[in-house]
């Protein structure tokens, strides 16, 4: 049988050579709390992605989700399938950092001007992020509000 993560590099591989994609693939084990069997797989090509990736990486997912479901035809996995974290040129980690970043600048602003500030909708994963990012910041909290997908986030001032 052969190791995970060359099967994992393998069907990832094949499905982005049929889409018409010439990429490289680097997979890495990764120790994750909450899943047992998480790997992240880096696709990079010198061709121009961004179709593939989607507006701030929202196709990422499907391609994910596909993987997935090709790993689980290849009838290897009695554990369960891996859970796989894919970036395409570093398009994820670059929105990610930019969460980041516009959260740290946000709770600036509401620690500046003592008001709530209400930002713009993101998907779970990336509220998340935010939510993450601020929790140790003093002097305000995070709570998400709305229904998806314009479930947001609203950064308030604590008032000693």
């Amino acid at each position: 049988m052969k190791p995970i993560d060359q099967i994992i590099q393998e069907v990832t591989l094949d499905l982005f050579h049929h889409v018409g994609v010439s990429c490289s693939v680097d997979v890495v084990r990764v120790e994750d709390d909450n899943h047992l069997n998480s790997f992240e797989v880096s696709v990079t090509s010198d061709q121009n992605l961004s179709a593939y990736s989607g507006r701030n990486g929202v196709n990422i997912g499907s391609f994910e989700h596909l993987v997935r479901i090709l790993l689980v035809r290849q009838n290897e996995f009695k554990d369960g399938v891996p859970y796989i974290s894919l970036d395409i040129n570093n398009i994820k980690k670059e929105r990610h950092d930019q969460v980041k970043l516009l959260a740290r600048t946000v709770a600036s602003r509401v620690i500046e001007n003592k008001r709530p500030e209400v930002m713009a909708p993101m998907d779970s994963f990336e509220r998340r992020l935010v939510h993450n990012e601020l929790a140790t910041v003093v002097n305000i909290e995070t709570e998400s509000i709305g229904i998806d997908p314009n479930r947001r986030i609203v950064v308030k001032p604590v008032l000693l």
